[in-house]
């Protein structure tokens, strides 16, 4: 019995010597796009506009803003397509990815003020998230306020057809 448990013991050294030998793997890279919460400056357009209904198809979308970061470029464009089932109040999207190293294409979503959307690269693997800002206060005032009041854009004939956000671009480390 104690040479299987010294066995055990050494393999348990030797795996964590190698361990510590394995690199670390880097730092995610982040990108502010769109401003900020506070002053967002980030611009996105549905056609036709989103509303509390759940759309029959799909619906055309494009988000674009200024981003800073080491792998985005001066403007990141988000432009694809909203699925059918589209609310103001929850959104899956698909489509393609401008202005950030190493990225594609984009998909996902959720409430439409707390949506995640994982990036990929070419060949279909996971390089990061975008993370649109829930506390952005335009988004939550227009989402909000039509839930609750019945009077803005999302119960409007044409429902909400642009408008402004921001986001977090998180890119996984390499």
């Amino acid at each position: 019995m104690t040479g299987m448990k010294d066995r055990v013991l050494l393999m348990v050294m030797v795996l964590g010597t190698m361990g510590a030998l394995v690199p670390a793997r880097a730092a995610p890279d982040v990108c502010t796009w769109g401003g900020t919460p506070a002053a967002p400056t980030g611009r996105f357009t549905f056609e036709p506009g989103l509303h509390f209904q759940p759309s029959s198809g799909p619906l055309k979308f494009k988000a674009w803003g200024p981003a800073t970061g080491a792998r985005c470029a001066r403007t990141v464009v988000f432009e694809g397509v909203a699925l059918p089932g589209a609310t103001c109040a929850d959104i899956f999207f698909d489509g393609r990815v401008k202005g950030v190293s190493g990225v594609e294409r984009f998909n996902g979503g959720g409430a439409s003020t707390d949506a995640i959307e994982p990036l990929y690269d070419r060949n279909g693997a996971a390089v990061g998230t975008d993370t649109p800002n829930a506390d952005d206060p335009w988004l939550i005032g227009v989402v909000g306020g039509d839930a609750i009041k019945g009077e803005f854009t999302c119960n409007s004939p044409e429902g909400l057809t642009s408008g402004s956000f921001s986001s977090v671009i998180t890119l996984f480390g390499r």
